[in-house]
């Protein structure tokens, strides 16, 4: 979705919170939002995934090792932008996972394939089947749709829990310490409240159907 200059809600705004380039919360009140060294170790040199974060090494102020250049904003002196919904990257991975759960690994690996040999043209797939394979898919998952908002649903249907990674680059090391670094997948955490008015509008429920 296209966002024009005089109709974004500037600081108030998905941009504001994470593009260090324009005037907002993740460069004024310095809360960048970076990859784990865990997870960016994990992307190999050559594929361009890697090239939307800060390299370690080459980070300064408010733009440190790590932080994110995926999600920039064109014009700095402007907040105009687009929102992203959906991408079909989303889509090749719902049907490689599927694939894979389905113990269809040489359909699998060909739709894995054709989406991420487009970033990194020497990938292959061939040497991952069965578990692996789907652990595969779900690691290509978190390198393609990082800060795209995956993550809590993704902890919850494949029941992970929580586990951030912690030391040098990680989480709680030279950034703002996160305070919890894991949660069990049923952890009411994970769980939004019904809101108020909907408690009071609807007859059939009562306080007690409140999320924990």
């Amino acid at each position: 979705m296209q966002i024009i200059n005089d109709q974004s809600t500037i600081l108030a705004s998905f941009f504001s919170h994470i593009d260090v380039t324009v005037f907002g919360y993740a460069q004024a009140g310095n809360m960048q939002k970076k990859i784990t060294k865990a997870l960016y170790d994990q992307i190999p040199v050559g594929d361009i995934r890697r090239s939307v974060f800060r390299a370690p090494g080459t980070g300064a102020g408010t733009h440190p090792d790590y932080n994110q250049e995926k999600f920039r904003v064109g014009d700095p002196s402007s907040w105009a932008a687009d929102y992203l919904f959906m991408r079909a990257s989303e889509m090749y991975l719902i049907e490689a996972e599927a694939l894979a759960r389905q113990a269809q690994d040489a359909p699998a690996r060909t739709v894995l394939e054709s989406l991420v040999k487009a970033r990194f043209p020497s990938y292959s797939a061939a040497a991952f089947s069965g578990t692996a394979l789907v652990n595969e898919i779900l690691l290509q998952r978190r390198i393609e749709l990082w800060g795209e908002g995956f993550s809590l649903l993704d902890i919850k249907r494949l029941k992970t829990g929580l586990n951030r990674p912690a030391g040098t680059g990680n989480h709680g090391a030279g950034t703002l310490n996160p305070n919890i670094f894991t949660l069990p997948d049923q952890d009411p955490k994970f769980l939004m409240h019904i809101p108020q008015r909907e408690l009071d509008a609807n007859k059939a429920m009562t306080a007690a159907d409140q999320n924990p």
